[in-house]
Formats: structure tokens, C-alpha cells, sequence
């Protein structure tokens, strides 16, 4: 069973269980309070889906996943802006949530790191621009499994996509993917991994130091520019189509 929520409203916190094989949408929403996890969804779940979100101001993370899906959660065409990512992930994928397909969100001025994933893993990470992170873009912890890292923008971060602390002894990480993702101003590295045996192949279309464009940051339009920009039509067209400036 999958229940819609609509009616969550403004300046709210959902702390969430699900069990026995259902699912919740939570769409449309605004998050604003400085409460630990703003959403924050454990247990059980199937097809779970966080769309069309505004969040901001949340204590530690704007999402945080913790539980084993029945089938992947979807976190999709969300803002995510203005609040700590510390060393978690302003989106947190932890402990069960592997399969999650996080596609479309611009995460924005955040203080930490973007997305985060600690014993999770096998995740989908597609289309999303990140922009203004004092922290990693994308940061994978111990004990994670392969994950997907195509057509994302990462600009202006400190540091691109991380798999420094990856894997431990005796966990199949090998098959990760990091193609087609567009590094500009990410600071010590665009990507760094202490085994590129972890990767499924050598990345592939990645474009590294290259302006996205943006229409005006300042004015947080994360458009690209048409004809200037080189993210339009440079990422992988097997991936869904771009939203919030996604390559």
C-alpha cells in the first residue's frame, strides 16, 4: 500500500516508521524548522517516495533513510539548500536503505556534505547538481556496496565524489559507476578512491574543470545557459532527463 501526504504543509518534521510492506509520498512540502533529521524515515518500506520538497534549516540531516525497502525508495526533484551537511550528508542513506534512486535535486549552500552513504550502498545517484558545499558532493562510508554516480553536476564543493573511507574487509564493492558527471571548482579532487578496482570500469564522459553554466546563482536560477552551457546534452541519455539543472 503506498499513502499520499500532501498535507505535511509548512515549517514541519515527519518522522516516519513504516512496516509490512508499505509505502509513503511525501510531496510538495515545506521544511523549515531546526529539528534534527526533517525527515526522517526508518522501518520497513515499499516504493517510499520524497518528491517536490522544499527543505532548509534542519539540525543534522535534511533526509535521513534507515531501513531495508522492499522495494527502492525514490528521493526526486526535491531543493535542498541552506542547512549543515556535516560528515553524514545533508541526504543520509544509512544502514538498509540500499537501492534508493536519488535523481533530479539541486542541493545547494550546504555546510558539510551533500549525500552521504554508510552501509547502504547500491543506490542510484543520477542527474542531481550539486552547488556551494563546504563539504564532499557525494561521500561513501564503510561498509558500503556499489552504487551508480552518472550525469550529476558538482560545482563550487570541497571535493567531488569521495570513496575514501569505501569498503572494509570481506564487502562486495566492486561494481560501482561514475560516468558522465560534470566536476567544476571541486576544490582538492574531483573524485578520489584508494582501489579503482571498486569501480566497474575506468569512468567514462566525465567532464572535469567545466563550467555548467548556471543562469544566476545569485539568484539561485540553476538553468543552464543555453548554447554556452557544457552540460547540456553532455551527459548519458540512458539516465532520466535532466530537472534543477541536473547534466
Amino acid at each position: 500500500n503506498i499513502q499520499d501526504d500532501q498535507s505535511l504543509g509548512t515549517s514541519q518534521e515527519a518522522v516516519i516508521s513504516v512496516g509490512g510492506g508499505d509505502g509513503i509520498r511525501i510531496l510538495g512540502s515545506t521544511f523549515d524548522r531546526p529539528v534534527i533529521d526533517q525527515v526522517a524515515l526508518v522501518g520497513s518500506h515499499a516504493g517510499t517516495m520524497i518528491l517536490q520538497n522544499d527543505f532548509s534549516g534542519w539540525g543534522s540531516h535534511a533526509i535521513q533513510m534507515n531501513g531495508n525497502g522492499q522495494r527502492p525508495a525514490v528521493i526526486a526533484d526535491n531543493v535542498i539548500h541552506n542547512g549543515p551537511g556535516g560528515g553524514d550528508g545533508a541526504i543520509f542513506l544509512y544502514l538498509g536503505s540500499a537501492g534508493t534512486l536519488v535523481y533530479r535535486n539541486l542541493i545547494r549552500n550546504i555546510t558539510g556534505v551533500g549525500i552521504g552513504l554508510q552501509r547502504a550502498g547500491q543506490a542510484t545517484i543520477e542527474n542531481n547538481t550539486f552547488y556551494s558545499l563546504t563539504g564532499t558532493g557525494i561521500a561513501f562510508y564503510r561498509r558500503t556496496g556499489f552504487s551508480v554516480i552518472r550525469n550529476n553536476i558538482l560545482a563550487s564543493c570541497n571535493g567531488g565524489v569521495d570513496f575514501i573511507n569505501y569498503e572494509m574487509p570481506g564487502v562486495a564493492s566492486n561494481d560501482s559507476v561514475l560516468d558522465f558527471n560534470l566536476f567544476y571548482n571541486t576544490g582538492p579532487f574531483d573524485y578520489r578512491i584508494l582501489n579503482p578496482a571498486w569501480l566497474n570500469h575506468a569512468p567514462a564522459g566525465n567532464c572535469y574543470g567545466c563550467d555548467p553554466g548556471f543562469v544566476n546563482t545569485a539568484g539561485n536560477d540553476f538553468r543552464l545557459v543555453m548554447g554556452t552551457s557544457m552540460a547540456i546534452d553532455a551527459g548519458d541519455f540512458i539516465s532520466p532527463i535532466p530537472y534543477y539543472g541536473g547534466a
